[in-house]
């Protein structure tokens, strides 16, 4: 692949034709535009002179919307994802053809297209990584770099990108969210049937002069704990690890000594079990619910590279479980990173050597040589050779 034809990545389609020299006379070379949009083996005669340019006096980017999609390879399912999001995945618009010009929307739905043939994802695929990753890579070079970058550490982990959209951003499918809710379920309903049996619901925090409260939280942070490692296989003290990750700071006593920590994930799940009515909770989430959630999501995130109690501190925290407001794309960005974190200390040793931005994107070698910075926008020429 050629390095103009990556370069719509970050840009518009270039409209411009060249001229063969080779050809005696010289021949007029066809547009990329036109041999990407006007290719007849896509469309027929009267479709592609629709999409001809210049475009016809008050065409619209809705207008041709679907016969776009088509010019440039992509399936009328894909469009839908793009232009109107899915409430089933969880994913938003990506593509609002009322706020863009013709010319616009073409070239915004060949990104799409051309970064999932690089890529060999499809273009749901590709909105899910956009989305947990909250990397946009489109934006620049160095965008598309960390977006690569993080889908290599998700192919090495076997992860697929559904369970980590799942874990980082409660997203996925309807299916696999209503089956992890399930499972919370069945994990709280056995934690209360133990709560009411070794009676240990939490006492006043005033009713004994050392907080009444801690003895009951820490005995039932351990049914907790022996609980997610059964399921896990993770150890006891790496759950326990991941439970104290919810403890406020600890706070300094009279005397000068620290507090020790009150397991507050424990106390609190143990105060609002004995009122919970067993199924997922509807309308505002409470936050014993949320937390817990963050609690089995940490956990199979650690469970899937066996990593022990010294990892806890690199695991994603806190972890989104239908968040009210979703996290801003910055903040979704950091929750990636922290996961790319944790993926680089379980691979520690073991991490091939990177290719670059041009390597990835199947950029032919021979190609850079005969290209010129003044063929893109400054700032991009510079993250391209720089990567």
């Amino acid at each position: 692949r050629s390095l103009a034809e990556v370069l719509p990545l970050w840009g518009s389609l270039d409209t411009r034709a060249g001229l063969d020299r080779s050809a005696e006379p010289f021949r007029r070379r066809p547009s990329p535009y036109e041999r990407l949009v006007l290719d007849r083996s896509r469309l027929p005669a009267a479709e592609r002179s629709q999409l001809a340019l210049p475009f016809a006096a008050g065409v619209t980017a809705l207008q041709v919307q679907t016969l776009a999609a088509r010019a440039v390879g992509l399936e009328a399912t894909s469009l839908q994802l793009l232009s109107e999001g899915s409430a089933a995945l969880n994913l938003p618009q990506a593509i609002d053809a009322v706020a863009m010009t013709p010319l616009e929307l073409i070239a915004a739905l060949h990104r799409w297209q051309l970064l999932g043939e690089a890529t060999g994802l499809s273009i749901a695929d590709l909105r899910r990584l956009q989305a947990l990753s909250g990397i946009d890579p489109f934006a620049s070079p160095a965008d598309a770099e960390a977006f690569l970058t993080g889908l290599e550490a998700v192919r090495r982990r076997g992860t697929s990108l559904a369970e980590l959209d799942l874990l980082l951003r409660h997203g996925g499918d309807v299916a696999s969210r209503e089956r992890f809710e399930q499972r919370l379920v069945q994990q709280l309903q056995h934690l209360k049937r133990q709560l009411d049996r070794q009676d240990l619901a939490p006492r006043p925090v005033d009713a004994t002069p050392d907080g009444g409260s801690t003895a009951d939280a820490a005995a039932f942070a351990d049914l907790l704990a022996r609980q997610l490692a059964r399921e896990t296989g993770l150890n006891m003290g790496t759950i326990h690890a991941l439970i104290e990750r919810f403890n406020p700071p600890a706070m300094p006593d009279s005397a000068g000594a620290e507090t020790p920590p009150v397991p507050w994930l424990a106390e609190q799940l143990a105060a609002w079990l004995p009122s919970w009515p067993q199924e997922v909770p509807t309308g505002a989430l409470p936050e014993p619910w949320q937390a817990f959630g963050r609690l089995v999501k940490g956990a199979r995130l650690l469970a899937s590279w066996r990593l022990s109690a010294d990892a806890v501190d690199l695991c994603p925290h806190p972890l989104t479980m239908a968040s009210e407001p979703p996290l801003g794309a910055g903040e979704q960005r950091r929750l990636f990173e922290q996961w790319l974190a944790l993926a680089a200390h379980a691979e520690a040793g073991r991490q091939p050597v990177q290719p670059g931005l041009v390597e990835r994107l199947g950029i032919a070698p021979e190609q850079l040589s005969s290209w010129t910075a003044d063929a893109l926008d400054p700032a991009i020429s510079l993250s391209l050779i720089h990567i």
